[in-house]
């Protein structure tokens, strides 16, 4: 056998083996992928944004961290409004779930927590 030939069957072994012959979908055919995806980097923008930039600015005096991740939470906190505004009412949620919903957007560690919140009650 040529070396090619024995490598394309091992690559393939190697996928068939990671698959488990189960489809993968990265999440973003369903409102609830689509919105865990964006609460996800919504969140470590905010976080690093919070703990990591605004630290840089004010203790070190390097305001460019700031800028750019101002920038980059600027981008991903609507798109996690969108998400959240989709994903409510897809599902009709009441107005307490949207008030969380908000809120856990404004909040360290929020998006994380409302996500688990929802995936417990079955993203009802």
């Amino acid at each position: 056998m040529k070396y090619s030939v024995v490598k394309r069957h091992v690559i393939s072994y190697i996928f068939h083996k990671l698959s488990c012959g189960k489809v993968r979908t990265n999440g973003m055919n369903t409102v609830t992928g689509r919105f865990r995806i964006a609460g996800i980097w919504e969140g470590i923008s905010f976080l690093l944004l919070v703990f990591i930039a605004m630290p840089l600015k004010y203790f070190a005096d390097i305001s460019i961290a700031v800028a750019v991740m101002g920038m980059i939470h600027g981008i991903l906190f609507p798109l996690y409004l969108i998400a959240l505004a989709h994903l409510g009412l897809v599902k009709k949620w009441k107005v307490s779930l949207w008030i969380m919903g908000l809120l856990a957007g404004v909040l360290p560690f929020g998006t994380f927590l409302f996500e688990s919140y929802l995936r417990k009650r079955d993203w009802k």
